[in-house]
C-alpha cells in the first residue's frame, strides 16, 4: 500500500469520526413496556411477641391515610393495638385498645425512617395525613382519651378535651418532617366528634372535616345551623404561629329528621383547599339547614341519603353553592371531590340507589363517578360500576393529565383488566383502577391475598413523577406481594397495614430533535421540537450542557422548548453539546442530545439579542467551521450531511491515488 494511500485512508478515517461526532447522539429512554408494575411493597405492623411467637389478642394495624412528598417519600397514618409495633418503644398506654400512629418511609420503600405512636388510656385513630408548605406533617383523627401520652415524650396540647368521660373528640396534630410531635389539638364539644379528613391550603391554613353531634362553639366563629343526629363540619385552623395554632371558624352543615322518620345523619368525607375556595363532599340525611335555595344546584332527592358537594368561601365559610348527588331511593355518599385541570370537578362515591346513573334492580352498593362543572352542575360524564356485589370506595386521586385512580374493596370477581394482580381472592379483595378523562377503564387490579377478614385499599397518592402509592390493610396469613423489594415483606400477624408503589405508563416519550447555538454574547442556547408521548403527554422538560470531559451544567427544568444558559460562558475552541430530557405524565423519561458545537471566537462586546436570549446570528461552529446547531432551521443535520459528503469524496480520492 502506498504512503499516499495510507494518508488518504487516515484522512478518511478521521473525517468519518468527525462526522459521527457531529451527528446527534442517540435517544436514551428510561422505561420498560406499558403496564402497571409494583416496584416495592411493605407491611407495617406488630403482633410478634418479644420472646417469639405471635400475639392472638393485639394484632390489629390499619392504615387509613397517606401522603407523598416531592422526593417520593411516603407518610402514613392509622391505628394500632399491636404488641411490638415498630415504634422504638412499647405503646404509650398498654391499657388502651388502640393508638394512632404516623410513619415515614423512604422513597424506595426499603427504610422505615421513623414512627410515632401517640394516644391516651382509651382509643385513638389517625384517619388522614397531609403535608404543609414547609414539610411539616398534619394528622387528623379521633380520640376518646382526655389526656395525650406519647412514646417519645409529651407534646404541647393546644386545646383540652371537650367531650364527656367516654365521648369522642376530633384531633389535629402537627409533627416535624423528622417525626417530632410538635402539638396536639382536641377539636370537639360536649357530644361525639370525629375527625375524618383534612387539607392544607396554598396559604398554609389547615381545614379539618368530619361529623359531630356537638354545637362546636368555642372553635372560632361558628356558622351554620345545628341539625339532628350527626352534622358535617368544617374547621379552619390558622397554623401560622408554630406554637399556638388556633381555630378561626367552624361551619356546620346539618339537616333534620324528615316527616317519614328517616334519620338525618350528615358527614363530611372529603375536602379540597384551593387559593380561593374550599370544596367539601360527604353525605346528607335530608335538606341542609341554613342554606339558601338560590345557591342549591340540585335539590335533595328524598332518598335515604344523598351525597353532597359544597363550595365554601374560605374567608367566612359562606356557602357559594351546594349540590345533592343521588336519586329518590337508596343511599348515596360522596367520598372524594377532585379538581380537574380545566376547573371542573370529579366526584367519587358509592350508591345503593336503583335509579342513580344506571337503573338496576339490585340494591348492592356500587361505585360511581360523576363529573360536575366548576359551578356544581352535572357535566354529563358519569359512570356506575354494577354487578360485583357490595363494593366499598376508599378514596381517589387525579394525575396531571386528569386520569382518575380509585381504590377500595370489591366483593366479587370480574374487575381486573391488565392489572398487576388479576386473581380475585374470596370473599373480598382490595382494588385499584385507572380511568381516563372519559371514564373508560385503562387498567384495574386486585390488591390482596387469601384473607380471613375484608381487605381494603384505603388511601392513595400520585406524585409529580406519576408514581402511584397505595395503602391499606390485610389479614392474609401469607404475603401477597409481587416484588422482593421493601422494608418488611412478611406478614406480622392479624391485620397488617401495607404500602405499595406502582409505576404506570412505562413507555418513555418519543424524542425529537435538539439544536444548539450561541448568542452574540457567547451564551449557549438550544431549541428542541418533535418530542411527544401518546399515553400521558410530555409533563416537563429539563436540559443540560456537557463536554467530552463531563457535565458542565446539570439538568435544570425549563418551561417551553427553548432555553439559554445566561450564567455560563463557554471556552473558545471547546466542543459542547446540549442534552434535553423529556418526562411524561407517568414519570418516564427519554433524552436526546444535539450535535457538538464550538465557540470559535470571543463573544461580541455589545449584545444584540432579544430579552429571552434568542440569538440574532453567529451560531456556534463545528471544528471545521460549519454551523452545527442554531435556534433557526439550519444546523446539525445539514452540517453532519456536509461532513459525510466530504468523507465520501476523500475516500474516493484515496482510492484513485492508490
Amino acid at each position: 500500500m502506498s504512503a499516499l494511500m495510507s494518508r488518504g485512508a487516515l484522512v478518511a478515517a478521521a473525517l468519518v469520526a468527525l462526522a459521527l461526532a457531529a451527528l446527534p447522539a442517540p435517544a436514551l429512554g428510561q422505561c420498560p413496556s406499558w403496564k402497571p408494575v409494583v416496584t416495592w411493597n411493605t407491611y407495617l405492623g406488630g403482633g410478634t411477641l418479644p420472646g417469639g411467637g405471635t400475639s392472638t389478642t393485639r394484632t390489629t394495624d390499619k392504615l387509613q391515610g397517606l401522603a407523598v412528598n416531592d422526593k417520593g417519600e411516603v407518610f402514613v397514618t392509622g391505628q394500632t393495638n399491636s404488641v411490638g409495633f415498630p415504634s422504638g418503644t412499647e405503646l404509650p398506654a398498654t391499657s388502651s385498645a388502640q393508638d394512632a400512629f404516623v410513619a415515614r418511609f423512604s422513597a424506595d420503600g426499603t427504610r422505615l425512617e421513623w414512627v410515632r405512636v401517640f394516644g391516651g388510656v382509651k382509643d385513638e385513630a389517625g384517619m388522614r395525613v397531609a403535608l404543609g408548605n414547609s414539610g411539616e406533617v398534619y394528622v387528623v383523627g379521633t380520640t376518646r382519651s382526655s389526656e395525650l401520652l406519647t412514646a417519645s415524650g409529651a407534646a404541647k396540647t393546644v386545646l383540652t378535651h371537650q367531650g364527656d368521660a367516654d365521648g369522642k373528640d376530633a384531633f389535629l396534630a402537627q409533627l416535624s418532617a423528622t417525626g417530632e410531635l410538635n402539638w396536639f389539638m382536641f377539636l370537639g364539644g360536649s357530644g361525639e366528634d370525629e375527625g375524618l379528613g383534612l387539607a392544607v391550603s396554598p396559604d398554609n391554613k389547615v381545614y379539618v372535616i368530619g361529623r359531630t353531634t356537638s354545637d362546636l362553639t368555642g372553635l372560632g366563629t361558628r356558622y351554620g345551623v345545628r341539625g339532628d343526629g350527626f352534622d358535617a363540619f368544617v374547621i379552619q385552623v390558622d397554623v401560622s404561629n408554630s406554637t399556638s395554632p388556633r381555630p378561626v371558624w367552624t361551619r356546620l352543615l346539618g339537616s333534620q329528621d324528615d316527616f317519614f322518620g328517616f334519620e338525618a345523619d350528615d358527614a363530611a368525607y372529603s375536602v379540597v383547599a384551593t387559593a380561593d375556595a374550599i370544596l367539601v363532599g360527604g353525605i346528607a340525611g335530608s335538606i341542609m339547614l341554613g342554606v339558601s335555595d338560590t345557591v342549591v344546584r340540585e335539590k335533595f332527592h328524598r332518598g335515604d341519603d344523598d351525597g353532597f358537594v359544597a363550595k365554601l368561601n374560605p374567608t367566612d365559610s359562606s356557602v357559594v353553592w351546594l349540590t345533592n348527588v343521588g336519586y329518590g331511593n337508596g343511599s348515596t355518599e360522596v367520598h372524594d371531590v377532585l379538581v380537574r385541570s380545566d376547573g371542573g370537578l370529579v366526584t367519587v362515591g358509592a350508591t345503593t340507589s336503583t335509579g342513580f346513573i344506571t337503573p338496576t334492580s339490585e340494591d348492592d352498593s356500587d361505585l360511581f363517578v360523576l363529573r360536575l362543572d366548576s359551578e356544581g352542575r352535572d357535566a354529563g360524564v358519569k359512570r356506575r360500576f354494577i354487578g360485583r356485589g357490595d363494593d366499598g370506595v376508599g378514596h381517589a386521586t387525579l394525575d396531571m393529565r386528569d386520569n382518575l385512580f380509585i381504590v377500595g374493596l370489591v366483593g366479587s370477581a370480574g374487575l381486573a383488566l391488565n392489572g398487576f394482580d388479576n386473581a380475585f381472592e374470596p370473599s373480598t379483595d382490595g382494588f385499584v383502577m385507572m380511568l381516563d378523562g372519559a371514564l373508560n377503564t385503562r387498567w384495574a387490579s386486585y390488591v390482596g391475598g387469601s384473607a380471613s377478614s375484608p381487605e381494603w385499599v384505603t388511601a392513595l397518592a400520585i406524585d409529580s413523577r406519576g408514581q402511584l402509592t397505595l395503602g391499606g390493610f390485610s389479614s392474609a396469613s401469607t404475603s401477597f406481594f409481587s416484588t422482593n423489594a421493601g422494608y418488611e415483606r412478611s406478614p406480622r400477624g392479624g391485620d397488617d397495614a401495607f404500602v405499595l408503589r406502582v409505576v404506570m405508563d412505562t413507555t418513555e416519550p418519543v424524542t425529537g430533535s435538539v439544536e444548539a447555538g450561541v448568542t452574540p454574547r457567547g451564551r449557549i442556547t438550544a431549541t428542541w421540537n418533535g418530542f411527544s408521548d401518546p399515553e400521558t403527554s410530555i409533563a416537563r422538560y429539563e436540559w443540560a450542557i456537557r463536554t467530552a470531559g463531563g457535565v458542565v451544567r446539570d439538568f435544570q427544568p425549563v418551561d417551553g422548548t427553548t432555553a439559554t444558559a445566561s450564567e455560563l460562558l463557554p471556552q473558545v475552541g471547546t466542543p459542547y453539546f446540549v442534552t434535553v430530557r423529556a418526562t411524561n405524565g407517568a414519570g418516564c423519561s427519554a433524552e436526546k442530545s444535539s450535535p457538538e458545537v464550538v465557540l470559535t471566537s470571543p463573544p461580541d462586546s455589545e449584545p444584540d439579542e432579544g430579552p429571552d436570549g434568542t440569538p440574532s446570528g453567529s451560531p456556534l461552529q463545528s471544528p471545521l467551521g460549519w454551523g452545527c446547531g442554531s435556534t433557526g432551521t439550519g444546523g446539525g443535520a445539514e452540517g453532519a450531511l456536509a461532513l459525510m459528503a466530504l468523507t465520501l469524496l476523500v475516500v474516493r480520492r484515496a482510492r484513485l491515488l492508490a
